[in-house]
């Protein structure tokens, strides 16, 4: 089974953001998905990016094929089919992934440098434990659209 890793600044502190999430993560079922929270460091990018390149490190030793993207504002929009079909073709190459969800100030150099690809949820804004939980329901989404479930229409 394939794994999608999110990789997150700061803990979901929300209990309706956190109810809402464990939702979609139990009704997953063609891919697994791992979230990882990484400490917030006060607007701190480089604190940051030490505690997110660690856990990238962690991550590699697990997965033979892995790619990192980042989740940002400037980082390529997708409607919810075209990201099912990004994230078919990447489970069909044997790639396992890591969405890399930056805090309040985005992500730093060290850690634009790790990406393979940006992607972004939006043109909008979210906070960023909003953007998880956003990021999570299209994920979910998406498999229901693999699975030709009514669930997207």
């Amino acid at each position: 089974m394939r794994i999608v890793h999110i990789l997150t600044t700061g803990k979901l502190r929300e209990s309706g953001l956190r109810d809402f999430e464990a939702e979609y993560l139990k009704r997953l079922q063609l891919f697994q998905i791992q979230i990882h929270e990484c400490k917030a460091y006060a607007e701190d990018l480089d604190l940051e990016a030490r505690d997110i390149i660690l856990k990238v490190k962690d991550i590699q030793k697990n997965s033979a094929a892995l790619k990192i993207i980042g989740m940002m504002e400037k980082g390529r929009e997708r409607d919810s089919v075209q990201l099912a079909q990004w994230l078919d073709q990447h489970f069909k190459a044997g790639s396992d992934l890591i969405l890399i969800i930056g805090g309040a100030s985005g992500h730093g150099s060290e850690v634009q440098a790790l990406f393979h690809e940006k992607m972004s949820l939006s043109l909008l804004t979210y906070p960023h434990q909003l953007a998880r939980v956003v990021l999570v329901e299209q994920l979910y989404r998406a498999q229901t659209i693999l699975q030709g479930h009514p669930y997207h229409k």
